[in-house]
């Protein structure tokens, strides 16, 4: 139904190979933006690494299960226990936990587990990555506090460290099942998970369905039923994905007598609509190219602006933003529907990365600046055209390998049969104003269905920097 983490080290993983990086914010969030003079505004620093990642925070035991006598009725044994993590677009991650319920030599009734990370429906497990306990209630209530742990590089979509610290308000409803809240946060990211939610089957009868709470699944979300009226500038309240979104809309200050391209344009993580047009000389580009642009403002993702670029649809809202601003902007604007484009930095190059994984029947091609995939990328997904724009092996924001992402993307579009050019500008995880010229000229040379690219065996136009090369 929904996306259980990827794994990957061709996706996005968090941090293992650096310390953290100060993400630049002055070109929509985690990305940094600049003229051609120099680097984006340092950001802040990531959080601080939480307290007992390596034992469970309060909540962390070292030794093993207690003594005691097994407890009839409650969960004793191996378990599937999935987070539901709401923030960030109901993220599913899949854990194996060994859980014991014991009534103590001194009447205590006590629950403790310990977590492994789990990918491939459970074929690959991490080493045990916490051990924690606490009190268990006669009315099957329990809580584990601070229990904190890292999520290895290979079991984290983005492909880097992610450390987590999280508090488990759980309730066992029999011996066969679990279920609970999650509160605590996504350390690396500075993500508050307050409104996530866990649920626990047996091990052996894991497979997909599994329960994410103790209520019913998410549903899906539906396309837009009917359009509001649009307008150039921005417009607010457009009902998309069970929530009232933002976006810019720029037109060219002279309209064509022709069908327009249309670009859409997304900021990074803890970024904004202002900072993506303004910070790097956006809007003027676009109107100096005739082409329509659609810059959306993301999501909060526990308490910053950010894009799910991990779940799949129809349980994807950004990717519904995605379609339902399509059939609006195209109904009400002359678009040239073969000539649909993608393009963002950092979080907002992830998405593009999702786009061009999930949506290549709409786009003609893309350009992820310090992007990635970290979605499923189906096999009849069409080969369309990539520009990946990455600053090289210091590229990092919070933690996370862009360099790698980048370099992970590129190999499987061409593998894919994808025409591809790399550019890896080694200004670290940075966005420049002099990127967009030979970024729209790439964008705006192709049009959607046409195979070979116009530009196949021919040397690159002069507007590219010396760094940019088609990879075969």
């Amino acid at each position: 139904m929904r996306l259980h983490l990827l794994a990957p080290c061709l996706l996005l993983t968090l941090a293992a190979c650096s310390g953290k990086s100060d993400p630049a914010d002055t070109g929509g969030g985690d990305e940094g933006a600049a003229g051609d003079g120099g680097a984006g505004v340092d950001g802040a620093d990531g959080a601080d690494g939480a307290d007992g990642a390596d034992g469970g925070g309060d909540g962390g035991t070292d030794g093993g299960p207690p003594e005691g006598t097994l407890i009839e009725g409650q969960p004793n044994g191996s378990f599937l226990v999935t987070f539901a993590l709401v923030p960030v677009g109901d993220l599913a991650l899949p854990f194996q936990a060994e859980v014991v319920t014991v009534e103590t030599s001194a009447g205590e009734r006590t629950i403790w587990m310990s977590l492994k990370a789990s990918k491939d429906d459970g074929a690959t497990l991490s080493e045990v990555l916490v051990e924690a306990s606490g009190a268990l209630a006669e009315d099957g209530s329990w809580t584990l506090p601070g229990v904190g742990f890292v999520l290895p590089a290979e079991f984290a979509p983005t492909g880097s460290d992610v450390e987590v610290v999280v508090d488990f308000l759980g309730q066992t409803n029999a011996a066969d099942s679990f279920c609970g809240e999650l509160d605590g946060s996504i350390v690396t990211f500075d993500i508050d998970l307050a409104g996530s939610t866990f649920g626990a089957i047996p091990w052996d009868e894991r497979g997909p369905g599994a329960p994410l709470s103790c209520g019913a699944p998410p549903e899906p979300y539906a396309p837009i039923e009917a359009c509001p009226t649009l307008s150039a500038g921005l417009n607010t309240d457009f009902p998309s994905g069970r929530e009232l979104r933002s976006f810019e809309i720029v037109l060219p200050t002279d309209v064509p007598d022709a069908p327009m391209p249309l670009v859409f344009a997304y900021h990074g993580l803890g970024g904004d609509i202002a900072s993506m047009l303004e910070g790097a000389e956006l809007r003027a580009m676009a109107d100096d190219r005739g082409a329509i642009l659609v810059v959306p403002q993301g999501a909060d993702f526990g308490g910053s602006p950010g894009w799910d670029a991990i779940n799949v649809d129809p349980y994807n809202k950004d990717i519904q933003l995605f379609d339902d601003l399509y059939t609006c902007v195209t109904a009400q604007y002359d678009v040239d529907l073969d000539r649909v484009y993608a393009t963002g930095m950092s979080n907002g190059g992830l998405l593009t990365g999702a786009l061009m994984a999930r949506r290549s029947d709409r786009l003609a091609a893309v350009a992820p600046m310090s992007g990635g995939v970290i979605t499923t990328w189906p096999a009849e997904a069409a080969p369309i055209p990539l520009l990946a724009i990455w600053g090289g092996e210091t590229d990092f924001a919070y933690e996370q390998d862009f360099h790698a992402l980048s370099t992970e993307m590129i190999a499987a579009a061409v593998d894919r049969g994808q025409y591809t050019i790399g550019c890896d500008h080694g200004l670290g995880h940075e966005l420049r104003a002099s990127f967009w010229p030979w970024s729209f000229d790439f964008l705006l040379a192709h049009t959607r269905g046409v195979s070979p690219s116009p530009w196949d065996g021919l040397s690159l136009p002069e507007s590219f920097p010396e760094y940019c090369a088609v990879v075969d």
